[in-house]
C-alpha cells in the first residue's frame, strides 16, 4: 500500500458521503409510517411556522387530558427529545423556500444524511486507529449497508441522529487519547466529546448509558502488563455470564428489578418481561442485533485482535455500550421495549457503530496471506447481512404480524417469534413483495428511472472511490459526483412531490381548497380534519403560516362504512364524538372566532353519520361549504361565536312568527352580537323552527341581508337543509323546537345604514326551486319572508 496514493481525510471523506447517500436513495421512502414519525414531523412543522411545539396534526396521539383554559390550542405539546425536531424543523423551513418540494420528502433526507456522517465519521476513527484508507472506507461501507443502519436511514426516528452523535464523541475522545493529559489539546478534545454526548442527549436521552463506556474508552490504558491482562479477561467473562443470566434466568432479572427499583421509577417504566427483552436485544436467533446485523458477528474477530494489540478499550467500549443499552431498554422501557412498528432491534441503533469500528482490525486480519477460507466466510457472512438489509428496507414492516401464526395473537414480540428463525422478518417480509410491492418512494408513484439514475452514481461512486488510490485527480471527480447527486435529489423529490399517491399528489380539487385557505384563512384558523385521510397531503403540501391543522380519528359515532355500522348511536351529537375531540372543539370555540373543516365523507354517502360535522352544524354557525369538485373534498367554514349560548338552549330573542306553508313555523331568531355590526364583522344568526304537521318533503332555507333602502342587492347567506342537512325537514316531529344556525361575513364595501333579514324556504324539483308561500307575518312576493327586526352595519 505504500506505493499507492493515500487519500486525504477530506477527500476519502467525501467520497464515503457520496458513496452512502446514493445508496441509501435507492431505498428511500419519504413515507410516514409511525406514529413516532408523525410528532417528530408534525412538532417540527409547528416550531417552522409558529414557534411552538404543538403536536395538532398528530393529535388524535396521546391527546391530552386537561386543556389548559388559557392555552389557544387545546393540543399536546411535543416533550421528548428536541435535537431532531430542530433539525426537521430546519429541512420544513428550507421546504417552505422551495414550494416544488414536499415537506414529507425533504424532512426524510434527515436520517440519509446523519446515516452516511456517521459512516464518514466511523471512516476518519479507524483512521485515526492508525489503520489503512482502504479498511476505513470498507468498514464505512459495512456500517451504512450492512447493518440495520440502512434500515433505520428511511425513517424518522431519533436513533440514527443520536449514533451520530455518539461516533462523534468516540471520535473526540480518540483524538484526546493522542496527546498527554497536560496538554491543553486534550481538554479541548474532551469538551468536545462532552458536547457532542449532550448532543446525543438531546437527540434520544438514553444516550447517557453509553457515558460509562466511553469513559472507559478515555481512560483506559494500553498496558501489556499480565496481570492486568488477566484481570480484564475475568471481567469479560463475568459480563458475558450476567448478560446470559439475566437473560435466560427470570428470577435472576426479577432480583435485580426489585432491588432497583426505587431507582428504575425515577427514569422510566421497567418492561413487563425484561428477561424477554434482553433475550430479545442480544440473544434471539430471529430479533437480535446478531441476527439483523450478521457483518457484525466480524467484531469478535477484530475484539480478538485488538487484544493482541493492546486495544483493549475498543473491547470494552464496545461491549459496554452493547450492555448498557440493551439491558436499560429492556429495564426502563415498559411495553414499548420491542420498538413499536420496527426492524428489530430498533432500541439499539445508536450503538452499531460502536460495535461496527471492530471490523476494522478484522479485515485488517482477513487481508493477511493465507486467510482465504475465512476471506470466504467474511464475505458470506457481509452478503447474508446485505440481503437482510435490503430485506428490510424494500419490505412494508407493518405485514409482518400478518405473516405470524394465528397463535401468535397478531403481536410481533410473541415468544415463537422471538425463539425461532423461521419468523425472522427478512424470511417472513419477502414473499409479501408481489402483493404488497416495494416499500420505496420510487416504486409507490411509480417513477422506475430514479433509482436507476441513483444506480449509476454509486457505480460512479464506487469506480472513482477505487481510483483515488491510483489517480490523485479522481478527487474533482468525486466532488462533481457530490454536485450531481444535489441535483439528482432536487429533480427527483420535485417528480415525488407531484406523483406521491399517499400524499394526494394528484388531487387538483386539494389544491384548490388549500386556495382557498391561502387567500381566505386568518392567522391562527383552526384547519380540523375530520379524519386522517387528507393529513399527509396537509403535512406535505402545506405551506401556509394561518391555519393550524389539528387532526381527529376514530369517533365512536362514526360508521367504518356501508356495512359498518358505528359503535356508538345517539340522538345527541355531542355522544357520538370522543370525549377527547369534544373537549378541542369546546375549548376552539373559547379561543377562536372561526373553524374550517375538511372532511372527505358527505352526504352522497348515506351511511355517514359525520359526528364532527353534525356536531359543529348543531352548536356554531355553518357559514359556507366551498365546492372543490370532487364531493370527497369538503371544506366548510364556521363563525365560532357566542357558545355556549347565553340565553340558553330553548329560547330566541326576536320573536318572528313567519309561517310557511300550512304548518312550518318561524318562531324567532337568535343574534348572539346584538344588532350593530362593523363593516366585515360576521352576522352570526340562529333560526328557531317547528311544525305543526309532519312533512313530507325535505325543504331548503335561504336567508339574505338586505338594505332597508333597496339600495344594492342583498346578501345572501349560504341555501342548506336545517342544520347544514343534519335536521331535514321530513324527519321532524311536530312541535318540536329545532334551531338552525348560519353565519355570513358583511362586505367591507356596504354602505352605512340599516338592514333587513329575510327568509326563504323551498324544495327542490325538476323545473327548479319552489318557494313555500308566506301565510302568515310580514312577506315579500308572498314568499319572502321578512323579520320584524332592524340591523345597523356601518357608523
Amino acid at each position: 500500500m505504500n506505493s499507492l496514493n493515500v487519500p486525504r481525510p477530506a477527500v476519502l471523506a467525501l467520497s464515503i458521503v457520496v458513496l452512502q447517500l446514493s445508496a441509501l436513495m435507492l431505498v428511500y421512502s419519504g413515507k410516514i409510517e409511525s406514529s413516532d414519525e408523525l410528532q417528530i414531523i408534525d412538532a417540527a412543522t409547528s416550531l417552522a411556522r409558529f414557534g411552538d411545539w404543538e403536536r395538532d396534526e398528530s393529535a388524535s396521539i396521546s391527546p391530552p387530558r386537561n386543556i389548559i383554559d388559557v392555552k389557544p390550542l387545546p393540543t399536546a405539546t411535543y416533550n421528548d427529545d428536541p435535537l431532531v425536531v430542530l433539525l426537521a424543523a430546519g429541512l420544513v423551513l428550507l421546504a417552505d423556500l422551495l414550494p416544488w418540494l414536499g415537506v414529507i420528502h425533504l424532512v426524510w433526507l434527515l436520517n440519509v444524511l446523519a446515516t452516511a456522517s456517521t459512516a464518514t465519521l466511523l471512516a476518519l476513527w479507524v483512521r485515526r486507529l492508525g489503520y489503512a484508507a482502504w479498511i476505513a472506507w470498507s468498514v464505512a461501507l459495512l456500517y451504512g449497508l450492512a447493518t440495520i443502519a440502512l434500515v433505520y436511514s428511511r425513517t424518522l426516528f431519533r436513533e440514527p441522529l443520536t449514533a451520530l452523535g455518539l461516533t462523534a464523541c468516540a471520535l473526540a475522545l480518540s483524538h484526546a487519547r493522542a496527546w498527554p493529559w497536560l496538554n491543553w489539546q486534550r481538554w479541548a478534545w474532551l469538551g468536545a466529546a462532552l458536547i457532542l454526548l449532550s448532543l446525543a442527549m438531546q437527540a434520544k436521552f438514553t444516550a447517557l448509558l453509553v457515558a460509562p463506556a466511553l469513559l472507559a474508552y478515555a481512560l483506559w490504558p494500553q498496558s501489556a502488563w499480565r496481570p492486568w491482562g488477566h484481570l480484564q479477561i475475568l471481567g469479560l467473562l463475568l459480563a458475558l455470564l450476567s448478560l446470559t443470566l439475566l437473560a435466560f434466568v427470570p428470577p435472576v432479572m426479577a432480583s435485580l428489578v426489585q432491588s432497583s427499583e426505587p431507582l428504575l421509577s425515577r427514569f422510566g417504566t421497567p418492561a413487563p418481561e425484561p428477561t424477554k427483552a434482553l433475550y430479545a436485544y442480544l440473544f434471539s436467533p430471529s430479533a437480535s442485533l446478531w441476527s439483523t446485523s450478521p457483518a457484525l458477528l466480524l467484531a469478535l474477530v477484530g475484539g480478538w485482535r485488538v487484544w493482541r494489540t493492546g486495544q483493549q478499550n475498543l473491547i470494552w467500549l464496545a461491549l459496554l455500550a452493547l450492555s448498557a443499552y440493551a439491558l436499560g431498554h429492556a429495564l426502563l422501557t415498559g411495553v414499548h421495549w420491542y420498538g413499536g412498528l420496527s426492524w428489530p432491534p430498533r432500541f439499539l441503533v445508536p450503538i452499531v457503530p460502536l460495535i461496527a469500528v471492530l471490523l476494522a482490525p478484522a479485515l485488517a486480519w482477513l487481508s493477511e496471506p493465507g486467510r482465504w477460507l475465512w476471506r470466504l466466510g467474511a464475505l458470506t457472512l457481509i452478503g447474508l447481512s446485505l440481503w437482510i438489509q435490503v430485506v428490510g428496507a424494500l419490505s412494508v414492516w407493518g405485514a409482518y404480524r400478518f405473516q405470524l401464526p394465528s397463535e401468535s395473537g397478531g403481536v410481533a414480540e410473541w415468544d415463537g417469534a422471538l425463539r425461532q428463525l423461521e419468523y425472522a422478518h427478512w424470511l417472513l417480509l419477502l414473499p409479501t413483495w408481489p402483493s404488497l410491492g416495494l416499500n420505496t418512494a420510487w416504486y409507490r408513484a411509480g417513477l422506475d428511472g430514479w433509482p436507476w439514475a441513483y444506480g449509476l452514481l454509486l457505480g460512479l461512486s464506487l469506480l472513482l472511490s477505487a481510483a483515488l488510490w491510483r489517480w490523485r485527480r479522481a478527487a474533482w471527480g468525486i466532488l462533481i459526483l457530490a454536485l450531481g447527486w444535489l441535483v439528482l435529489t432536487a429533480l427527483s423529490l420535485r417528480a415525488l412531490n407531484d406523483s406521491d399517491p399517499t400524499t394526494w399528489a394528484s388531487s387538483e380539487s386539494l389544491r384548490a381548497a388549500w386556495a382557498v385557505l391561502e387567500r381566505e384563512a386568518r392567522p391562527g384558523d383552526p384547519l380540523v380534519l375530520a379524519d386522517p385521510r387528507y393529513d399527509r397531503f396537509v403535512l406535505n403540501h402545506n405551506r401556509l403560516r394561518t391555519v393550524r391543522p389539528i387532526v381527529f380519528v376514530g369517533q365512536p359515532g362514526e360508521a367504518g362504512g356501508q356495512y359498518a355500522p358505528p359503535r356508538l348511536q345517539s340522538a345527541f351529537s355531542a355522544d357520538l364524538l370522543s370525549l377527547d375531540y369534544l373537549r378541542m372543539l369546546n375549548h376552539l370555540a373559547l379561543h377562536r372566532r372561526r373553524l374550517w373543516l375538511l372532511a372527505h365523507n358527505g352526504p352522497y354517502n348515506s351511511w355517514a353519520v359525520r359526528p364532527v360535522e353534525r356536531y359543529l352544524n348543531e352548536n356554531f354557525y355553518l357559514m359556507r361549504e366551498i365546492h372543490t369538485g370532487d364531493p370527497e373534498v369538503r371544506l366548510l367554514e364556521y363563525h365560532l361565536e357566542a357558545w355556549p349560548p347565553a340565553q340558553g338552549l330553548m329560547s330566541y330573542e326576536h320573536a318572528a312568527n313567519l309561517r310557511y306553508g300550512d304548518s312550518l313555523w318561524l318562531d324567532g331568531v337568535t343574534l348572539p352580537t346584538g344588532l350593530r355590526y362593523g363593516l366585515g364583522d360576521t352576522l352570526a344568526i340562529a333560526l328557531w323552527w317547528h311544525t305543526e304537521a309532519l312533512l313530507s318533503e325535505d325543504y331548503q332555507v335561504a336567508w339574505f341581508v338586505v338594505p332597508s333602502d333597496s339600495s344594492r342587492p342583498p346578501i345572501q347567506g349560504m341555501d342548506s337543509a336545517p342544520q347544514g342537512g343534519f335536521s331535514p325537514t321530513s324527519r321532524w316531529t311536530t312541535r318540536t323546537p329545532i334551531q338552525d344556525r348560519r353565519a355570513l361575513v358583511l362586505p367591507s364595501d356596504l354602505p352605512s345604514g340599516e338592514y333587513l333579514l329575510w327568509v326563504v324556504v323551498y324544495r327542490l324539483s325538476a323545473d327548479g326551486p319552489e318557494r313555500l308561500p308566506v301565510t302568515q307575518g310580514e312577506a315579500l312576493e308572498g314568499t319572502v319572508g321578512v323579520l320584524p327586526l332592524r340591523l345597523t352595519i356601518g357608523s
